[in-house]
């Protein structure tokens, strides 16, 4: 199995799809646990000088987005936790993410905005979403980190993919 120990990452920018739908508690991280899986991933990543843009999700919001389901907590948890400012994109897809991706810096993590949150999630969950993330960008890969892989209902799906450390010791 090809992991992500075999990629040369440095000055390239990654695309992470991360378990990051935490329990939540009025607004706040009740369990950051799914946040500290992601960590050797995340960290090995950066310290490779990766540029890392990470998808996930937060809950299952119907409809229209909510702002009950934003990643604005995770997205500070996790720049705690990697000890730096994670940014954080409006939506998943779109000219203001591509412009956030192609600012984004080696070493730098870059959060796109609860990707099932839009009435639009299935399209979002096809190919040639990945390929407009991907393609222009110098994106070489979608790595799961997490200890099963996120089903891909309104995620991105990546035609590359290759197991982050979680998931490898999970294998």
């Amino acid at each position: 199995m090809r992991t992500m120990d075999e990629l040369d990452v440095a000055g390239k920018r990654v695309l992470l799809r991360l378990d990051l739908n935490v329990p939540m508690h009025d607004g706040h991280i009740a369990d950051d646990g799914k946040i500290r899986a992601c960590l050797p991933t995340v960290t090995h990543l950066l310290a490779q000088g990766a540029a890392v843009v990470v998808c996930s999700h937060l809950g299952r919001p119907p409809g229209a987005p909510d702002p009950a389901f934003s990643l604005v907590p995770v997205a500070a948890r996790l720049g705690e936790l990697v000890h730096q400012q994670v940014t954080l994109t409006a939506d998943t897809v779109g000219p203001a993410v591509q412009s956030a991706v192609a600012d984004l810096a080696p070493r730098q993590v870059l959060l796109l905005q609860t990707s099932v949150s839009t009435p639009v999630r299935q399209a979002r969950s096809t190919p040639s979403t990945a390929d407009s993330l991907t393609s222009s960008q110098n994106l070489p890969t979608c790595t799961w980190a997490t200890g099963s892989v996120p089903c891909t209902d309104g995620m991105p799906v990546c035609t590359t993919s290759l197991p982050g450390c979680r998931t490898r010791r999970v294998i």
